[in-house]
């Protein structure tokens, strides 16, 4: 069976305090390099590092179909090995 790579990047990113009620208001997003985006949490500043913590385990527990490498302290790259067919779902 044919195998692809999805290659993306997760990071902590701050919300315009303009387009949100919160001062404190963060995402941590998913960004593809096809220039999709997926938003995985939404909150405070230290929430988003905990549940960007939390997918970072989960992404290594599968090392045959991940390899992760942090990129700085708010930030790492996934290339995700899938079969050709597969569509991926994050959540």
């Amino acid at each position: 069976m044919m195998k692809k790579v999805n290659t993306f990047n997760c990071c902590v990113k701050q919300i315009d305090a303009a387009l949100s009620n919160m001062s404190d208001c963060f995402e941590l997003v998913c960004q593809y390099t096809s220039g999709r985006e997926v938003v995985l949490h939404k909150g405070s500043h230290l929430d988003c590092l905990g549940a960007m913590e939390k997918y970072f385990h989960r992404l290594i527990c599968d090392p045959s179909r991940n390899v992760v490498r942090w990129l700085d302290k708010q930030s790492f790259v996934v290339h995700e090995i899938v079969d050709q067919d597969h569509n991926i779902i994050l959540g």
